[in-house]
């Protein structure tokens, strides 16, 4: 299964902490490529490729420095989720959903971590949703929260979202 560019996407939801409060953030985009392969008894293997560059949210100053600070996407243009091994499963029947932890490795500005993407997928008739998360610390990956001095600070720690409709290629 392939991620449907037209409706699948992937996100950020951090909180900055600033004068006026707490603030959830999020960004997006659609630029979502890889794969899904499924058996009838596990999941055989996920590798999931986001556009970095192209994730945005309502502000472009915050997508700037998304973009040139934090990620550096010119030199690492994507991020990247591979899961590490296949997971047995009972694949649901059509319209069912299935709950699962899916064990992998996220790559993000270049660095390689281990990584839990908790996800919950929908079949359908030859397509499948999968909508989930993966907990990020961005110490883990090198990468300094924003910060702003006086005015705001981003947490180290956020979410990394995800909607992906997978189509049989």
């Amino acid at each position: 299964f392939r991620p449907s560019r037209r409706m699948s996407g992937v996100g950020y939801r951090i909180v900055e902490d600033a004068i006026a409060g707490e603030k959830v953030v999020t960004g997006r985009t659609t630029s979502v490529t890889g794969t899904v392969v499924l058996s009838a008894t596990s999941l055989e293997s996920t590798e999931i490729t986001v556009d970095m560059a192209s994730v945005a949210s309502d502000q472009a100053l915050r997508d700037t420095a998304f973009r040139d600070q934090l990620l550096d996407t010119a030199q690492f243009p994507t991020a990247v989720f591979t899961q590490d091994e296949p997971i047995e499963l009972e694949v649901p029947a059509a319209g069912q959903t299935l709950e699962i932890e899916v064990p992998g490795t996220l790559v993000l500005k270049g660095v390689a971590q281990p990584a839990t993407a908790v996800i919950e997928g929908v079949a359908g008739d030859g397509t499948i949703t999968i909508v989930g998360t993966i907990e990020v610390s961005l110490a883990d990956f090198g990468i300094e929260p924003p910060s702003i001095p006086n005015v705001l600070t981003a947490r180290d720690s956020g979410l990394i979202e995800f909607q992906l409709f997978l189509e049989q290629p």
